[in-house]
């Protein structure tokens, strides 16, 4: 098995692969799977989500249509080393902030609290099957998903090669409940 460090490299390397016409229609798949997943799409609350880099699955098609059907819809922000959900409020209001993320401009941010968040959905370099997600290695989505008192459903969307046998994982990890890839929705199976 890859260490952490190797697998983020190959994982970076492959995603780097993909041309921007092969992310787009992948990523649309992968938008229509999560509207069609009514696990999460009949929930209330705010989604949580978030605004894609380049080569990242990119969900901004979804984000801003169930912003249109009138959802509250989080994105994360990153202040002083932590993931701060602010809500989406168009696009316009929207700068490149931290490690080149979009996110609204200071004068727009709006802090959505956490008890009003019941899914996120979450980026990554790799997943298994058994929920395990390796980020980019900075924990910025482990400490923050540590700090709800009611945990809310957790959806990974990935790249069909981002779904692996294993990963490596720790104990502060948190694993997804669900993978959307572009041909299924996938339950992880979080047994040992």
């Amino acid at each position: 098995m890859f260490t952490k460090i190797a697998l983020r490299q190959k994982m970076r390397t492959l995603r780097s692969q993909l041309n921007s016409e092969t992310n787009a229609a992948l990523s649309s798949r992968i938008c229509t799977n999560l509207q069609t997943f009514s696990a999460l799409t009949n929930r209330t609350g705010a989604t949580l989500g978030y605004l894609a880099l380049p080569n990242e699955v990119n969900i901004d098609q979804i984000l801003f249509q169930w912003l249109n059907q009138g959802k509250i819809i989080g994105i994360p922000v990153i202040k002083n080393q932590d993931l701060v959900p602010c809500q989406l409020l168009d696009a316009e209001s929207l700068e490149t902030g931290t490690f080149g993320i979009r996110e609204p401009k200071a004068e727009s941010q709006r802090p959505l609290p956490l008890t009003q968040i019941t899914a996120v959905i979450l980026p990554g370099l790799a997943f298994d099957k058994q929920g395990n997600r390796l980020g980019y290695g900075k924990g910025f989505y482990d400490r923050f998903l540590q700090s709800f008192t009611i945990k809310p459903l957790l959806v990974a969307v990935a790249f069909s090669f981002q779904l692996l046998e294993k990963i490596p994982s720790e104990p502060h990890d948190i694993p997804v409940d669900y993978i959307v890839t572009p041909e299924k929705v996938l339950p992880a199976n979080q047994q040992p």
